[in-house]
């Protein structure tokens, strides 16, 4: 089951209110800038799958994603904060990932927008040519969240565009096919 609503009465809110009110630049209400807050609520329960292995049975969990934009003329932030809360997990060998509850700030970005160039620093999604060199980005439907944790300048002239970045790999701490924990 998955449920959007508007994070008034998840747990957590108080964590969120405190995160919009740090990410959000002080000029965004004076000079017309915005804020959006939307959630994402995920309550599973998995049984038996029948594979042979215990490990992976009949254990319940809750994941909750709160996305906080704030805009205000060239400045642009973003953060992604990450419950995760699991209920009921089976016995875990030693030596493997284990479920965890965590919450975490999993994504933080600012974009600064100068005339033709676009400086990002935190965590961007980015490709290369059509992905056969580089493709790092979210696709929901496979539960891939990969981006990069560091920094982007971009120029778009007339004639040509030109990118350079620097950063390292940045995860998204569960995988969702298995709801383990994944270290960075």
């Amino acid at each position: 089951m998955r449920i959007s609503v508007l994070s008034l009465a998840l747990p957590g809110f108080a964590v969120s209110c405190l995160a919009a009110a740090c990410l959000t630049p002080t000029a965004a209400f004076a000079r017309g800038g915005g804020i959006r807050l939307t959630d994402s609520l995920t309550m599973e329960y998995r049984s038996d799958n029948e594979n042979g292995q215990t490990d992976d049975d009949n254990y319940g969990v809750i994941i909750n994603r709160l996305n906080i934009q704030a805009n205000a003329d060239q400045l642009a932030t973003f953060a992604r904060i990450d419950i995760m809360k699991f209920i009921d997990t089976p016995p875990i060998p030693e030596g493997s990932a284990s479920f965890e509850d965590d919450v975490r700030l999993e994504r933080l970005r600012a974009q600064y927008t100068l005339g033709n160039w676009k400086l990002t620093a935190g965590d961007f999604y980015q490709q290369l040519g059509r992905g056969i060199i580089l493709s790092l980005r979210k696709v929901d439907e496979l539960g891939l969240d990969l981006a990069i944790r560091g920094g982007r300048a971009a120029y778009s002239g007339d004639n040509f565009d030109i990118t350079g970045f620097v950063g390292r790999v940045n995860p998204a701490q569960l995988d969702v096919v298995s709801q383990r924990f994944v270290e960075d």
